[in-house]
């Protein structure tokens, strides 16, 4: 009984640090998106967007601390809150509009960053499993670069 009691406590500690280590890798990665970024392609359900409505229209993101703020034609179009899990493959992330038109609606997304290029697929209903904005998917595909200052 003693030997399993103490088990037991192993395992659970084991758990407690694993679980904070996933805190910590979500702070880290959470950093890795402060910064300016521009839009410079999107498809949304097999239809691209016009690089004209990309370059006028669509917004630039501007991201600290797990808040990023939407901004088109130097003014604010709206807010949202996010958290990823990178521990995921592919890793993951959730976001929730906070301000704007489209205050209260969350998304499901996937993600990767290489370097200065952050690739987001998302959807409101389901978590896409693959970078892909196929029609009748009601998948979005983003790509960002970050703004050098």
């Amino acid at each position: 009984m003693m030997r399993l009691c103490g088990v037991l406590l192993a395992a659970g500690a084991v758990l407690a640090l694993a679980a904070d280590e996933k805190k910590d890798d979500a702070k880290d990665e959470l950093k890795k998106f402060d910064g300016t970024w521009v839009l410079v392609s999107s498809e949304k359900d097999g239809e691209k967007a016009p690089e004209e409505a990309i370059k006028k229209v669509m917004p630039k993101a501007v991201s600290k601390d797990g808040t990023v703020t939407f901004i088109s034609d130097g003014k604010e179009q709206g807010q949202a809150t996010f958290t990823v899990d990178p521990t995921k493959k592919p890793k993951t992330m959730d976001a929730t509009m906070t301000t704007g038109p489209d205050k209260g609606k969350k998304s499901l997304a996937i993600y990767e960053m290489e370097g200065d290029t952050l690739k987001i697929c998302y959807n409101e209903k389901e978590r896409p499993k693959e970078f892909s904005a196929k029609k009748g998917s009601g998948n979005t595909l983003d790509t960002y670069k970050r703004e050098k200052k």
